[in-house]
């Protein structure tokens, strides 16, 4: 999955991922036994590239923050609308 992002001085960047939708937990399984807890959605950063080029080991490891990122990537996936997924393509379009 790829999608694009501003970072530091409005920096356009494309941001290389994988997705991982998540799942809804159970309290029981259909036998009775206890089921299992939900699973957040996650999204996990592979690649940062600036003009076609892999900036990721580059940027500041201690001071950036990936975490807030991957979260910032993850709310706009799970709140993005049907027509802005290409689904051939599984590529993420942020206007």
């Amino acid at each position: 999955m790829t999608t694009t992002k501003t970072i530091y001085l409005e920096i356009e960047v494309e941001i290389e991922g994988s997705y991982s939708a998540g799942r809804p937990g159970t309290f029981y399984r259909s036998n009775g036994d206890p089921g299992d807890p939900p699973e957040p959605a996650e999204f996990e950063i592979h690649s940062v590239k600036w003009q076609g080029v892999d900036i990721s080991p580059m940027l500041d490891k201690e001071n950036f923050d990936w975490f807030a990122l991957e979260e910032e990537i993850l709310e706009d996936i799970e709140n993005r609308e049907p027509d802005d997924y290409d689904d051939d393509e599984r590529n993420y379009e942020e206007d």
